[in-house]
């Protein structure tokens, strides 16, 4: 929260040049973005079983933290496919962690 409000500061304050107001403004947009995605990550999980669960997102790759007492490769695979298809990342760039 503190980097959007300093971002949001940066790309208002008419005393920075152009380019880094632009800059700012770019970043604010990418990290909206960003949490929006998150977002629409952990409900899509929650709505299929996966209660405790957590998502990053940071432009080219994503971790997912889960509470589970014990995760199957269907449940990875699962965890996968949802951001997959909420995000364009790839699945090597998936990372899942599970908290027990």
């Amino acid at each position: 929260a503190a980097a959007m409000e300093s971002l949001k500061a940066t790309a208002a304050d008419e005393a920075m040049d152009e380019a880094t107001r632009t800059l700012a403004g770019e970043k604010l947009v990418a990290c909206a973005d960003n949490i929006e995605t998150e977002s629409r990550i952990e409900n899509v999980a929650a709505s299929k079983g996966f209660k405790d669960i957590c998502a990053y997102v940071n432009e080219d790759s994503a971790t997912i933290t889960v509470k589970s007492n014990g995760l199957n490769d269907d449940d990875v695979l699962k965890l996968k496919d949802i951001v997959i298809s909420s995000a364009d990342i790839s699945a090597d760039n998936i990372k899942i962690i599970e908290v027990k």
